[in-house]
């Protein structure tokens, strides 16, 4: 909240998506116990940023609209979950460690196109 406050929400969505993606990208090496507990903890902070970015951004729409947008937000968030783990299943078997490159990598692609995606303030 308090970086959606003095940077504006654009900008913790686009902090929260590209520290997500590093994060993530991490995954796809060998650590010791501690620094995987780091590279975890860095993944929960910035997803937190980013969801609360995008929870702030998805109040300025007019209100008789955001009842529609939360529930459009929701069911995409849903089926997303669902076909990432049907389709990741398959290269967890193949690569366990480059799966999470490859989301890291698409994560950060998503990153380039967050001020196309989301309405600027």
């Amino acid at each position: 909240g308090v970086l959606s406050d003095k940077k504006g929400r654009q900008s913790a969505v686009q902090i929260g998506v590209g520290f997500l993606g590093l994060s993530i990208c991490l995954l796809s090496g060998k650590y010791p116990d501690l620094i995987l507990a780091v590279v975890m903890c860095s993944i929960a902070y910035a997803w937190t940023v980013g969801h609360n970015g995008i929870s702030s951004v998805l109040t300025d729409f007019a209100h008789e609209d955001r009842p529609v947008i939360a529930s459009l937000n929701s069911s995409v968030r849903f089926l997303s979950g669902g076909l990432g783990f049907m389709v990741s299943r398959y290269f967890f078997q193949v690569d366990f460690h480059q799966t999470f490159l490859g989301s890291g990598l698409l994560i950060l692609i998503l990153f380039t196109l967050i001020k196309k995606v989301i309405p600027q303030e």
